[in-house]
């Protein structure tokens, strides 16, 4: 049965990851750019507030998988209630933070949507650590069933961005449900407040390095749109499509590393090394993967790109080119995953950050002498370009030096 669990996680995740990618897209073929770009927007607000919660998401996921392996079950109940409490000050913390920045008729729908959505995440997280598959299971089938009903039969085309946030913010509720860490909660209160803030603070200890690892990535790939944000609010509107299909690749991306990544942990867990067969054998399974998906999206976007932008996308179609080389640029990134992943099981997360820190500094570097003489657009994609292929060459490298060494 477990076995089974195993391989349908793939299948739900993947089926709930178009379902949101599909309805994405059709909000874009409803909605004026300035609509879209505002989405989009918000879609950025969400990925960097998700850090509000000092990267504990991050070292929760791996310690759980490794309490797991280790079979220390009263762990693993204080880390999923400590990492729970967590995103609730962090939560009152976004909603200060938005309302500092004025409120808008949007404030209440975009806080809602996005406290929702990070608990949504942080639950179906430690369900995954946890092994508990068939509720991360549901979970992904029931809010990817209420996105598309949503769609059909709630969706308001007058006001295209509320709906749209509505139905978002009610899938991810059902997710909370599901997924809802109940056993754990109940048994918070037989632990100390000196226990609790012990493993608060073995959190923050792992997760820091973890957030600044991952800040640095999601910088990695959004300083573009965040440049343009600021320099060009007239090419923003436009440039925001570009940015939901780079997005589209890394939600694809997140998805393979849920399958893989408590796994990973939970070897590193029972092992402690490197030299874990098992653990290098779902390192070597995860990177073959997004190999041969890379090698399927070169084959298949561009035609597909150029037909729907012909079809229903007609006034994205000036930004074929833009759109097909800044997203091959993302997806060819995702290439080095699997391997800051494998450092980051390995709690070797500073050569994680080197390595992000050192192309995104060279990404920056490349952009601002292309500008020059290249518009905004072409020279950010190059700069994406050679900044992946740096980050993916860093990355085999540093794997063989540990190899050597171990």
């Amino acid at each position: 049965m477990n076995n089974l669990s195993v391989n349908l996680i793939p299948i739900a995740g993947f089926i709930n990851k178009a379902t949101r990618i599909l309805a994405v897209f059709y909000l874009l073929s409803v909605s004026e750019p300035e609509s879209f770009s505002i989405w989009a927007t918000i879609a950025l607000i969400l990925q960097y507030s998700f850090y509000l919660q000092l990267g504990v998401p991050f070292s929760m996921t791996r310690e759980i998988s490794i309490a797991v392996g280790e079979d220390n079950q009263s762990k693993k109940d204080l880390i999923v209630s400590t990492s729970t409490i967590n995103l609730i000050f962090a939560s009152i913390i976004l909603y200060f933070l938005l309302g500092f920045f004025g409120p808008s008729y949007l404030f209440i729908y975009i806080f809602l949507y996005l406290t929702i959505s990070h608990a949504s995440a942080l639950f179906i997280n430690q369900s995954r650590s946890k092994f508990n598959n068939y509720a991360v299971i549901a979970a992904f089938l029931i809010e990817s069933l209420i996105i598309v009903f949503g769609i059909f039969f709630y969706f308001n085309q007058n006001e295209p961005l509320l709906s749209f946030i509505f139905v978002l913010s009610l899938a991810a509720f059902f997710n909370c449900i599901i997924c809802f860490p109940y056993k754990e909660i109940s048994n918070i209160f037989k632990s100390s407040i000196g226990e609790i803030y012990r493993v608060e603070k073995q959190l923050l200890g792992f997760g820091l390095p973890l957030l600044l690892f991952s800040v640095i990535l999601l910088f990695c790939t959004t300083w573009d749109l965040i440049v343009i944000q600021y320099i060009s609010p007239s090419l923003y509107v436009s440039y925001s499509s570009v940015f939901f299909f780079g997005n589209s690749v890394k939600i694809f991306g997140a998805l393979v590393g849920m399958m893989f990544l408590p796994i990973m942990a939970r070897e590193f867990g029972r092992s402690g090394t490197i030299s874990s067969v098992i653990l290098m054998q779902k390192f070597r399974e995860y990177r073959a993967y997004i190999f041969y998906s890379f090698l399927l999206f070169l084959l298949f976007f561009y035609p597909a790109l150029t037909f729907l932008t012909k079809t229903i996308l007609n006034e994205y179609q000036h930004l074929n080119n833009i759109i097909m080389f800044r997203t091959t640029a993302i997806f060819l990134g995702l290439l080095a995953i699997p391997y800051l992943h494998l450092f980051n099981t390995l709690r070797k997360t500073r050569l994680s950050i080197f390595i992000i820190l050192t192309s995104t500094l060279f990404a920056l570097f490349l952009a601002t002498l292309c500008l020059s003489f290249l518009p905004f657009d072409v020279s950010f994609v190059i700069a994406h370009l050679f900044s992946s292929l740096l980050m993916l060459a860093l990355c085999i490298f540093h794997l063989n030096k540990l190899n050597e060494k171990s």
